[in-house]
């Protein structure tokens, strides 16, 4: 487990706001092949402008990760400066921002985040 003012500052340091609200005082860390199993269940999902796009995207794949631990969080900010939804995961030996209808997100200066909550 890992206590919620180390994720509060492994999160401040991955998305440089500070705008973090911890819902848990700890958390237990997920591994890489689980949320790439859930990024597989979420994807699949059908996208509808304004009813299934990417808030709904990021709470689905909260929702299925949860099952298993409470490690993943839910980011909001802009992508390429427009409103734009993500999800954040605490791994074993780092951080991960995860585009949920596609994958990992590996370009991360297309991202800001403003307000992460997990």
């Amino acid at each position: 487990m890992i206590s919620s003012r180390r994720v509060y500052w492994e999160i401040l340091k991955e998305t440089h706001t500070p705008f973090i609200f911890l819902l848990d005082t700890e958390y237990l860390p997920t591994v890489k092949i689980t949320v790439l199993e859930n990024i597989d269940l979420v994807k699949n999902l059908n996208y509808i402008p304004n009813l299934m796009d990417c808030d709904n995207y990021a709470f689905a794949l909260k929702g299925y990760a949860d099952i298993k631990g409470n490690a993943i969080g839910i980011v909001y900010g802009k992508y390429k400066g427009l409103a734009h939804t993500w999800n954040i995961a605490i791994l074993g030996y780092g951080i991960i921002q995860i585009e949920p209808q596609h994958g990992i997100i590996t370009d991360k200066k297309l991202y800001s985040a403003r307000v992460v909550i997990i």
